[in-house]
């Protein structure tokens, strides 16, 4: 069987055809998968702004609340516990981190936004970001704060020295970061543990979140089983991982955002493949003819049927070429608008494709028709 002839009768087919169908089918395929391309996006990018808290710090094992839910709802639990894992030789040091929600208003404009507050204490190894790390020491100082450059606009221009107030008590700021959080807060902002109980007014024995630190070689998963059955029931012992993972799960798998990009992910899929389907039934029945000739001069049955195989992947590649370069300008603006990260990146690409196949797949059953063609309907 001949590749190149194939593709030759394919083409011909489908741009000598009814070009108004295969237009329209096309476009509808288009639409189809770069909805499919959108949602992908947007559940990739709900999971990165999920955990991307969590990327701020450095730390194996994590301890939190045995009632924790999620970053916004992560309850609390007794410090002390934080002394009683490093009594486990595997644990070298461990940190506290504090989250609350609150407000930020800014002395210039009086324009209030909520806030989600964020105390850590003075030990940069616990601190993965760069920038949060090196801004530190000037946590030292008294109501010195750090504001996410990435704030909601509503909060005007965020530079070094700018002064506000945490809920009602007056602060400056000390340093920027970038983290952008639109899911929990207009910003966010980082003090000292110390200072986190003065904008706060929480109890300093309670802290929404442990980092541990591990020995030299030491096992995370093993030191993290250890800690479950040596620990009381009031805290929960996950790996970083783990605590990630959890936390996407539940804006994927529980909140309602995950569940409608889910289903429009699936009406993608749906559309495309009645799309596909349509167009490929109309090019078989307008091609029977034809088909019935080469089979009455000797093509083999398979000759049809790849024919008409050629056809679906033209107009599969077509409709998956036009819709990612329509991508590329909606993804940006999507972007710099709503600061969610959605790369058309060699991932999104492997994964839309692979996604694709069961919607070219049921757009190929009207390719029996083809193969089954009858010389003798000729006469």
């Amino acid at each position: 069987m001949n590749l190149r002839a194939c593709i030759a009768f394919a083409w011909s087919g489908l741009v000598r055809g009814d070009r108004a169908r295969f237009l329209v089918a096309t476009a509808g395929a288009t639409v189809a998968i770069f909805a499919l391309l959108l949602h992908l996006a947007f559940l990739r990018a709900v999971e990165h702004k999920a955990t991307q808290v969590y990327g701020l710090f450095d730390a194996q094992v994590v301890l939190v609340s045995d009632r924790f839910q999620f970053l916004y709802r992560m309850a609390d639990f007794p410090v002390a516990r934080l002394r009683q894992a490093l009594s486990h030789p595997g644990v070298a040091k461990a940190a506290v981190v504090r989250v609350d929600n609150s407000t930020w208003t800014t002395s210039e404009t009086r324009t209030e936004a909520s806030l989600l507050l964020i105390g850590v204490d003075f030990d940069a190894d616990f601190l993965a970001d760069q920038v949060v790390r090196a801004a530190l020491p000037e946590l030292q100082i008294a109501r010195r704060v750090l504001l996410d450059r990435r704030s909601d606009p509503s909060l005007g221009e965020v530079r070094v020295g700018l002064t506000g107030s945490i809920g009602s008590q007056i602060a400056t700021v000390a340093g920027v970061y970038e983290l952008g959080l639109p899911m929990y807060a207009a910003a966010t902002a980082i003090v000292a543990n110390s200072d986190f109980d003065l904008f706060t007014r929480n109890d300093p024995r309670r802290a929404q979140l442990g980092l541990l630190r591990l020995a030299p070689g030491a096992d995370a998963a093993a030191v993290a089983a250890d800690l479950k059955r040596l620990l009381p029931d009031d805290v929960r012992v996950m790996t970083r991982s783990e605590l990630m993972r959890r936390e996407s799960d539940f804006f994927l798998e529980v909140k309602p955002l995950g569940i409608m990009m889910r289903t429009g992910l699936l009406i993608g899929l749906m559309v495309g493949a009645v799309a596909l389907f349509q167009v490929m039934s109309s090019q078989i029945e307008v091609r029977m003819r034809d088909f019935a000739v080469l089979r009455a001069i000797g093509f083999e049955a398979r000759f049809t049927y790849a024919i008409c195989a050629c056809q679906l992947l033209l107009m599969g590649a077509v409709s998956f070429s036009v819709a990612w370069l329509l991508a590329v300008p909606v993804f940006r603006g999507i972007a710099h608008v709503s600061q969610l990260s959605m790369p058309l990146d060699g991932t999104l690409l492997g994964v839309s494709l692979l996604l694709c196949t069961p919607m070219m797949a049921s757009a190929a059953l009207p390719l029996a028709r083809a193969a089954r063609v009858d010389p003798a309907g000729l006469f």
